[in-house]
């Protein structure tokens, strides 16, 4: 390890977390392996126009009891700047969304890093 992270790591442990800041499961059976039970593709919209579909796709996923759902933002490959437009906005969005439980980067088999997923509130 190079010397300048073994001063960071003493100035800023490692803190082990407990089972109520990381759940390995939310409840009863449910875990963040669980399989996506809705998904919304926002690829070709501006940032606009996702926004407010990706509001109503959480309010109508929530009502209908829905407890992990996927979001497809892309991977900008077609963007001028050649990054995802679309994900900083989604990401945010799902950190502050009060339905919003736990979120995170898809696996590669349902998009990888042009996907994110949520886990909703009861």
């Amino acid at each position: 390890m190079p010397q300048h992270w073994s001063h960071w790591l003493d100035k800023y442990p490692i803190q082990k977390k407990t089972a109520d800041q990381f759940p390995e499961k939310i409840q009863d059976n449910f875990s963040f392996n669980s399989p996506t039970e809705a998904q919304l593709d926002l690829h070709g919209l501006t940032q606009k126009e996702a926004l407010e579909e990706l509001e109503g796709f959480i309010l109508r996923s929530h009502a209908a009891q829905k407890r992990k759902i996927l979001i497809i933002h892309g991977k900008g490959r077609h963007s001028k700047e050649g990054e995802s437009v679309l994900k900083p906005l989604v990401v945010q969005y799902l950190r502050q969304c009060e339905y919003v439980r736990a979120s995170g980067p898809a696996k590669m088999k349902d998009g990888g890093s042009g996907a994110t997923w949520a886990i909703l509130k009861n």
